[in-house]
């Protein structure tokens, strides 16, 4: 059963987006439950205010494509990317972009396209496997079959990229045997440790090895994201992602000395898409909502 459009019935509001436009997404021709609408409301809110990015419509992938959920940040923020665009697909096939030699990124034009699609050439890519553009063509192809219209161009690669950067603006590391980890890491590593003790019934928690100090969790900040070497054959994960000591911010040597480099990756669960800890989540969060 649709819904009725009726506009007085609208509950939801909207800091960039008129009125009107709210009512117009409660139209039954788009079949969106206000659960629907709020879910695209709310980050359009928090990424236009926060990061001004108003050349973008978020709130497109409601009403384009067969009403199709069509947003990569729109999933950045809710964090439920697919796994495939996390750890498959190129950088360059995801959002239709390239590289010059100057490491600068620029939209794909028709004439890259068609270069792709007729190109026969096979080099060895950053991984040691055999790969061509034709190949890289014909992946294209893929995503844009089972993603449509779904991650835009260049601009929109730049706000995804300064979107991490926001929801990694307070995140916990994890200073054990004076290295820092991730959760991640810090679960692979303590489970290596684990198989390697000699007495494996004396192994504490992680848990427990915080609250004795012998892991200790660090609040650090993203002060920067950047790209790999070679777009067209990394991927997402691959992003690489630069981080400070929040604590030792007041001292610039401190600080500089701090900096740690980690990939995109590092920040992903082993289970699920994960981006952050549930503490950072929320404080990031609530300080944005605070702000707008």
């Amino acid at each position: 059963m649709q819904p009725i459009f009726n506009p007085m019935n609208n509950n939801i509001t909207s800091q960039n987006l008129t009125n009107l436009e709210v009512m117009e997404l409660y139209n039954p021709k788009y079949n969106l439950s206000e659960s629907d609408i709020k879910k695209y409301i709310t980050p359009y809110d928090n990424i236009t205010s926060s990061l001004g990015c108003n050349k973008y419509n978020l709130t497109e992938g409601i009403t384009n494509n067969k009403n199709k959920y069509n947003n990569i940040l729109i999933d950045l923020y809710h964090q439920t990317i697919p796994s495939e665009i996390i750890d498959i697909y190129p950088i360059g096939i995801v959002f239709n972009i390239k590289q010059d030699q100057h490491n600068n990124i620029h939209d794909l034009s028709k004439t890259d396209i068609n270069n792709y699609k007729s190109s026969k050439s096979i080099d060895m890519n950053f991984s040691g496997e055999f790969s061509s553009d034709n190949y890289f063509y014909q992946d294209m192809q893929d995503f844009k079959y089972n993603y449509s219209n779904y991650s835009g161009n260049s601009y929109t690669y730049y706000v995804f990229k300064q979107l991490i950067k926001l929801l990694l603006t307070e995140v916990y590391l994890y200073e054990y045997k004076d290295k820092i980890y991730t959760h991640k890491e810090l679960i692979i590593k303590y489970h290596k440790d684990i198989i390697n003790s000699i007495d494996p019934i004396s192994v504490k928690s992680i848990s427990e090895l915080i609250e004795s100090k012998e892991i200790v969790k660090v609040k650090y900040k993203c002060i920067k994201i950047s790209d790999p070497c070679e777009i067209n054959w990394s991927s997402i994960g691959d992003l690489h992602i630069s981080l400070v000591d929040v604590n030792k911010l007041s001292n610039f040597q401190n600080a500089y000395e701090s900096i740690i480099k980690k990939n995109f990756n590092d920040f992903l669960s082993l289970d699920k898409i994960h981006y952050l800890n549930k503490d950072a989540i929320s404080v990031v969060f609530d300080d944005l909502n605070k702000r707008n």
